[in-house]
């Protein structure tokens, strides 16, 4: 059964906050249209927002501080 907008929401927050099993230790935030991009090429899969969190995180340039902006497109 695929997992709701909502319930892919909460998986991004939780996995930007939680410092053991997720980015809560860098310091990484998030725009509205980014989450929403994420959840909805996820189509209801945890797993596929979690690659796509994880592959934005990981390729987003951070620099010495730690921290980072992951920011969607401007249409």
């Amino acid at each position: 059964v695929p997992l709701t907008q909502d319930d892919l929401r909460a998986i991004v927050a939780q996995t930007l906050t939680d410092p053991e099993r997720g980015y809560g230790g860098l310091n990484i935030t998030i725009d509205a249209d980014a989450c929403e991009h994420l959840v909805e090429v996820a189509n209801g899969d945890a797993r596929a927002v979690l690659n796509a969190l994880e592959l934005a995180v990981e390729t987003t340039g951070r620099g010495e501080s730690e921290s980072g902006r992951l920011e969607g497109k401007e249409t």
